[in-house]
């Protein structure tokens, strides 16, 4: 086996991508809500509906987003590696598309920072089980 038959290369492909913007920076969609409206245009993209999604990836609960859309998952993703999560998910997911686990993996991000700064929204990030227990030294 060569070098490259070793890869993921031409295994996956990214084909619908989604992002929510406006001129102040500040957005009136937050949390699932923004989150599940970008799974839904990204999948409105690339010809696709959440009958076809087979894979999710979540840095905080991708079973939990795949109850919320209703879908279910033969490949879940909650890999947590801070900014490069995401990254790191479509790895995982390149890797869960070559190896047959699955065929339609969605991935998203949706944070507000602005929006909840500006409209004193409280955001409070939890674990299913509860409050997480790294936020003391993870988020300062």
């Amino acid at each position: 086996m060569s070098q490259v038959d070793r890869t993921l290369r031409g295994a996956a492909a990214i084909v619908g991508v989604a992002d929510d913007v406006s001129p102040t920076g500040e957005l009136a969609r937050t949390g699932r809500e923004l989150e599940v409206a970008m799974v839904l245009a990204a999948l409105h993209d690339a010809g696709l509906t959440l009958a076809d999604v087979d894979g999710v990836c979540h840095a905080e609960s991708a079973m939990g987003l795949a109850e919320y859309l209703g879908v279910h998952p033969t490949f879940v993703d909650s890999t947590m590696t801070g900014g490069s999560s995401y990254e790191v998910h479509l790895e995982h997911a390149a890797a869960a598309i070559a190896a047959g686990v699955c065929d339609v993996v969605v991935s998203v991000y949706a944070s507000t920072p602005r929006s909840d700064r500006t409209q004193k929204r409280r955001v409070e990030r939890r674990f299913p089980s509860g409050p997480n227990p790294m936020a003391e030294w993870e988020w300062p």
